[in-house]
């Protein structure tokens, strides 16, 4: 500290900086866990579990929907068919 180079002594103002580590960490009360306490990590568990069945329950859906509109898709093709098939029987019975 006499030395004027200390690097912990300010030479403007002659303030000391202090550098303090805190090895030790002490509990000072102890926590009281309750049951009350686990209502938030409950509803959040429950909650989740409840998103990932509606998750799935609307996966099937959606896939049920999308079978019926292939079905859909093939019946209105099958029947285009038909018809287009009907129209040109009647184009040709007319020519003759």
């Amino acid at each position: 500290m006499k030395n004027p180079d200390c690097p912990f002594l300010e030479l403007d103002d002659h303030k000391l900086t202090v550098h303090i580590e805190w090895m030790d960490s002490h509990l000072l009360a102890c926590p009281n866990y309750t049951n009350i306490d686990d209502v938030t990590r409950l509803h959040k568990h429950q909650m989740s579990r409840e998103i990932l069945a509606l998750q799935a329950e609307n996966y099937a859906l959606e896939k049920q929907l999308h079978s019926y509109q292939q079905s859909l898709a093939k019946n209105n093709a099958k029947d285009g068919l038909k018809g287009a098939n009907r129209a040109n029987s009647y184009d040709g019975a007319s020519r003759l």
